[in-house]
């Protein structure tokens, strides 16, 4: 059926900006108009501008239509029985938007269909009631983008889930605060993270120290290690974590698989714990060969306060990452895999936060993707260390010093393990 488009009015409308019109001008030139503009029973547009303003731009006298009757669509007397063709996305929108006016007008009328509004333009459009209140959320966010990806692909989800993020990423970076303490702090982990302020930190990567005194909150004990840092005190620093971290942030702790059920138990008092990842490395860590396997991965606790997308579509929970050579820790994390994880949960300007710092390899990654950064860390030889790295006087995994100075010697730290 064809309409002259003299004869077609433009009522108000919610789409202002039209985009460039030449590449649909140019596919309709080449292939012809797959989907005719859509207009109700007087001739109003329901659907289509682009379309329509396109082939008035080309010279067209008429233009083929879809006509619907909205009363008979509200009555729910609609011929089924009539096949259609799918309606774009972008069309379903327009052509609920109408009905819902349309609907306005028969409030004097009895519903005997006993069907909301949307419900009765789900049935009539094909889509379920959430695919089209998604749909409507992407039209009317404006992003020409993502709209017209929906209507190419017909798949509203994806384009949902990115406008999720975008919107996530502007609602983030309109309310990053001023950060009230950055850098250095020196200092017992759980002491000053109480000196932080509450639902102040975006992110925290961190590792606890390996050398633990399984002095276990459920009582168990063993002697496998030293006794500096017992389970309680990795329980009382979660519970500050918790505090100062804001809502919907992402928590990445190191952890060694002597103590992984005991960590993943402590973490999950405080956070939902969503991943255990597993960092495979080119070496393996020195142990009995004749009594184990060598050890050629450590474990990642992945765990959230409340809900965050990652940035990422699809993020694997395995991840291959060289270790750094010519280190100044023995347990010292390579600053790109750091980089990984923190470019996957937060974005720039945000406070990432390593509570115990050791050579500082989260603060590096930090200010290598422009994000705050705040380090605790107890001894004051890795404070120095830290330092002198984030001046870029010592580049780890790239040759030690810089300017050939020797390596310097390896502190050990009872108040922190690197990353």
């Amino acid at each position: 059926m064809k309409l002259q488009i003299s004869k077609i009015t433009i009522g108000e409308r919610f789409r202002k900006d039209f985009g460039d019109l030449n590449p649909l001008k140019k596919s309709i030139q080449e292939i012809g108009l797959l989907h005719p503009v859509v207009v109700n029973e007087d001739n109003v547009l329901v659907a289509g501008e682009r379309r329509l303003r396109s082939v008035q731009e080309l010279g067209w006298d008429e233009v083929p239509i879809t006509r619907i009757n909205l009363e008979k669509v509200v009555k729910g007397e609609y011929d089924e029985n009539a096949v259609r063709k799918d309606f774009l996305k972008t069309e379903a929108v327009a052509i609920w938007k109408a009905m819902d006016s349309y609907q306005g007008q028969l409030v004097s009328e009895s519903d005997t269909s006993g069907l909301k509004k949307r419900q009765r333009a789900s049935e009539f459009l094909g889509m379920s009631t959430d695919t089209l209140s998604r749909a409507k959320q992407i039209v009317e966010s404006g992003k020409q983008e993502l709209i017209d990806s929906m209507d190419k692909t017909g798949n509203v989800s994806v384009a949902y889930k990115k406008l999720r993020k975008e919107r996530e990423k502007e609602e983030r970076e309109q309310n990053l605060p001023a950060l009230e303490i950055e850098g250095l702090i020196q200092g017992d982990a759980i002491s000053k993270l109480k000196e932080l302020k509450e639902k102040s930190i975006d992110c925290v990567v961190t590792d606890p120290p390996y050398n633990i005194g399984f002095k276990s909150v459920r009582g168990a004990d063993t002697n496998d290690f030293d006794d500096e840092f017992s389970l309680d005190m990795l329980d009382s620093t979660c519970k500050e974590l918790s505090r100062v971290m804001k809502d919907d942030s992402h928590l990445y702790m190191f952890i060694g698989f002597q103590t992984a059920f005991d960590y993943i138990n402590i973490v999950s008092k405080y956070f939902d714990v969503r991943n255990l990842l597993v960092w495979v490395k080119n070496n393996h860590t020195p142990t009995n060969y004749q009594l184990n396997y060598a050890h050629k991965y450590e474990l990642i606790i992945f765990a959230s306060k409340g809900k965050r997308i990652l940035n990422r579509d699809c993020t694997p929970d395995v991840l291959e990452f060289k270790n750094p050579t010519n280190k100044c820790h023995s347990c010292e994390k390579p600053v790109d895999l750091l980089e990984y994880l923190i470019e996957n949960s937060t974005i720039k300007g945000e406070v990432v936060l390593d509570c115990f710092a050791g050579s500082g390899s989260t603060l590096v990654a930090s200010k290598n993707l422009n994000r705050k950064w705040i380090g605790i860390e107890l001894k004051k030889e890795f404070i120095n260390l830290i330092n002198e790295r984030l001046q870029g006087k010592i580049s780890i995994g790239n040759g030690g010093f810089i300017d050939d100075k020797p390596t310097p010697p390896m502190p050990t730290s009872s108040g922190g393990v690197s990353k």
